[in-house]
């Protein structure tokens, strides 16, 4: 599938369940962020993947997540963070919601939500692209629609990392348990503003205490919360 719409207009989970779980040691004392998932190397102008919640979420604080994005805390101009991300999270007391965010140098970080209790084991089929007009304008894609307008990464055309991953954020409290299950499938990147899609190929896996993943192709993985 390819994304055309020009920046200016309007407008297998049995499989991944049943393959060998990879299992880091259970998670320390340290509080913050954990992650489970793919990192790429920068330069694609987009990823692609389809996210399904494979189990109902119990976020004790904090929240959880599973996404796809580019950029990151230090890939900004001059080290600032920039990034665009789309997927499901929740948090404390709430059904996944489908949510996209994104950060820009200097400025605080924007999120908005698109919908509202995601169901369960459904799948959501999401994106970040460049813009095929208008110079460091990406887009959000959910479904293979458009949903967001240009948003403007400065400096960003070529020199962002893509992420595939899962996460979970325990409000910097010492012993909170947050519980997760997630499948991020069919994972892939563009070299081309207009969504020329290929393998997700050189990608590290990143597996942090307390996370256990699956992987049943090179561009999927199921991850789930080590409790």
């Amino acid at each position: 599938m390819q994304f055309r719409l020009a920046c200016g207009s309007a407008g297998a989970l049995a499989a991944a369940l049943a393959a060998t779980w990879l299992v880091v040691s259970p998670a320390g004392a340290t509080t913050g962020y954990t992650y489970g998932g793919l990192i790429g190397k920068k330069g694609p102008l987009g990823i692609r993947a389809t996210v399904t919640a494979l189990d109902a979420p119990a976020v004790q604080r904090g929240h959880v997540a599973a996404w796809v994005g580019v950029g990151g805390p230090n890939e900004g101009p001059d080290g600032t963070a920039e990034w665009l991300q789309v997927g499901l999270n929740s948090s404390r007391g709430t059904a996944n919601h489908l949510y996209y965010e994104y950060a820009r140098p200097g400025r605080a970080v924007t999120y908005v939500q698109l919908a509202a209790g995601v169901p369960i084991g459904r799948p959501v089929r999401v994106a970040v692209l460049k813009c095929a007009a208008g110079r460091d304008l990406w887009r959000v894609w959910v479904d293979g629609r458009p949903a967001s307008g240009p948003i403007s990464l400065p400096g960003g055309a070529g020199g962002l990392t893509p992420v595939a991953t899962v996460e979970s954020y325990d409000g910097d409290t010492a012993g909170t348990v947050n519980t997760f299950s997630y499948s991020v499938a069919g994972i892939r990147v563009s070299d081309a503003a207009d969504g020329a899609w290929r393998p997700f190929t050189a990608a590290q896996l990143r597996r942090d205490g307390g996370v256990r993943l699956a992987r049943s192709a090179p561009g999927s993985f199921a991850a789930q919360s080590g409790a």
